[in-house]
């Protein structure tokens, strides 16, 4: 076994009773070192319910490599895969590391998955343990990997969908009990970040205005609140009024198509890009070029923790499928799940992809379910889309958008994926989930700092202004069509200049508009550039 740590990518190394160990994140040192006697003493009948009992003590964010020779290693990611590790293996090597570009470079052998490029081109990132190169995987979140002698045994210590129990308290009961779980999430933050200025991505929506609000009341000191995008947009202009409500400074960072076009083209961009390749997916930008200007302009400095609020929205019920759950037919509800699924996830083209290709994710997704998932009853079958967005989208996505804190070195918190509130929710009834009911509820009932009750949330608008009448004037001439008529222009000819944060400027407006395609938003079009890039095409 070959391991490849990337070292420019914040892990460290130790030895614990001689044994090399690796890691990334904020590890409990006698844990840790509890877990590598147990490895090194018991390695020949180590059981894996001996490990687990280890594993399930670790907490947070973390990546962790135990070598304990070059025959027999345990690869462990933390409840959310924050922080990736990666898995090459071939008939004679296998490769063990922190980035996946490095262990690709080193196989001989570059079997292209052909259905994960499908996936990818249809979601922007792969399935499951899946990358675009068939011999190579990443763990799972809540996963470890024990190798021995090139034998891979993946052990799973934490599943998003546990057994537990379905809350039966009133929402009223359920709302005391979130609160107070939340507000004890950012104490323990607070405290282990006394000596850090705090950063707050903050917009119109209700989780970074959860942060925000939490901090306050909790009298944090030296908070920093900043926002971007067009000039005047809506979330820019929620976010400055909590921030003054707050007492917190607001620094608004503009980001025209213009100046998009200039960030895309630059030496930063590209080098991000290159740090941040999972070979799974495109890389999460929202924050970068904001936090790069702020750095630049000295608002904020290395001395930082970056706290947002991904992905509050997902994890407190606001994807849920709103369908028919009167129908008793398990397969048919099943069925409209996967429908949803499809049509959410998978359609980054709309117009492009058969029916054909959308079996055969299908298949895929379903192979990626544990089947004691499948078999749940009828009350929680919702919970089978939760998992695959968890598995697919969130981890290996949204979630990996960590790294633009990384790549810029400054530290981050994910309160709203702590470990409590993954057990918290994963126990709320759907009634309480569906459409955020209970989260909104809790907010709004305590509204600290006072921006709950009388400050819109997600009052969404277009702006520039000339642009919300433009296109108001071009949607008359499609008064008497078919209403997917004007969604396809709409998507075509205008998404171009009407997106909040412009994602379209790295390509020419030509080419879009050219194009036979309907992307359903710029993501359509960076993913398929990523493919065709590594001469990927489907």
């Amino acid at each position: 076994m070959v391991l490849l740590i990337e070292k420019d990518r914040g892990w460290k190394s130790t030895k614990i009773k001689n044994i090399k160990v690796y890691f990334s994140g904020k590890i409990d040192p006698k844990i840790l070192e509890d877990l590598v006697i147990k490895l090194k003493n018991k390695s020949s009948n180590l059981t894996t319910k001996q490990i687990k009992s280890d594993l399930i003590k670790f907490k947070g964010n973390f990546s962790i490599i135990i070598m304990l020779n070059k025959n027999y290693s345990l690869a462990v990611v933390d409840r959310v895969k924050s922080i990736p590790i990666f898995m090459a293996k071939t008939e004679k090597s296998l490769f063990l590391g922190n980035y996946a570009p490095s262990l690709i470079k080193t196989l001989a052998n570059k079997k292209i998955d052909h259905n994960s490029l499908l996936s990818f081109k249809m979601s922007g990132y792969c399935i499951g343990r899946n990358t675009l190169y068939k011999n190579l995987f990443q763990l799972l979140p809540g996963e470890a990997c024990l190798i021995r002698n090139k034998s891979l045994k993946y052990i799973s210590y934490h599943s998003f969908i546990k057994k537990d129990k379905i809350f039966t308290d009133s929402k009223e009961k359920l709302s005391k009990k979130l609160a107070k779980m939340t507000l004890s999430i950012f104490e323990e933050i607070i405290k282990n970040n006394k000596s850090k200025k705090i950063v707050v991505p903050l917009s119109g929506g209700y989780d970074s205005r959860l942060i925000a609000s939490a901090l306050y009341h909790l009298n944090a000191r030296d908070v920093v609140c900043f926002s971007y995008g067009k000039k005047n947009n809506f979330e820019a202009k929620v976010a400055r009024e909590i921030s003054s409500k707050l007492n917190f400074p607001w620094h608004f960072v503009e980001l025209n198509n213009k100046k998009q076009s200039q960030n895309f083209k630059s030496k930063m961009y590209k080098d991000y890009t290159i740090y941040s390749d999972t070979l799974g997916s495109w890389s999460y930008i929202q924050d970068l070029f904001a936090i790069k200007e702020l750095l630049e302009k000295k608002v904020i400095n290395k001395n930082s923790v970056i706290i947002n609020g991904n992905t509050g929205d997902f994890i407190t019920g606001g994807h849920l499928p709103g369908y028919d759950r009167k129908l008793k037919d398990k397969k048919s509800r099943l069925n409209l799940i996967f429908k949803y699924i499809s049509s959410k996830h998978f359609s980054l083209w709309e117009n492009y992809f058969s029916r054909n290709q959308y079996n055969l994710i299908n298949k895929l997704i379903l192979k990626s379910i544990p089947k004691s998932l499948l078999n749940i009853g009828l009350e929680e079958d919702y919970k089978v889309y939760e998992y695959v967005e968890f598995i697919n989208r969130q981890s290996n996505y949204v979630i990996q958008g960590q790294r633009q804190y990384d790549f810029l070195k400054i530290a981050w918190e994910l309160p709203l994926w702590h470990d409590n509130y993954l057990k918290f929710w994963n126990k709320v009834p759907f009634e309480l989930k569906y459409n955020q009911d209970l989260y909104k509820f809790m907010l709004t009932d305590n509204n600290w700092g006072d921006v709950w009750q009388k400050i819109p949330v997600n009052n969404y608008h277009i702006s520039p202004k000339y642009i919300k009448y433009l296109r108001n004037l071009f949607k008359l001439f499609f008064i008497f069509k078919n209403r997917n008529d004007w969604h396809n222009f709409d998507k075509k000819y205008i998404s171009y200049f009407t997106e909040l944060v412009p994602y379209y400027p790295y390509f020419n407006y030509s080419d879009i508009i050219k194009e036979k395609k309907i992307a359903r938003n710029a993501l359509a079009w960076h993913a398929e550039d990523y493919l065709k890039k590594k001469d990927l095409i489907l």
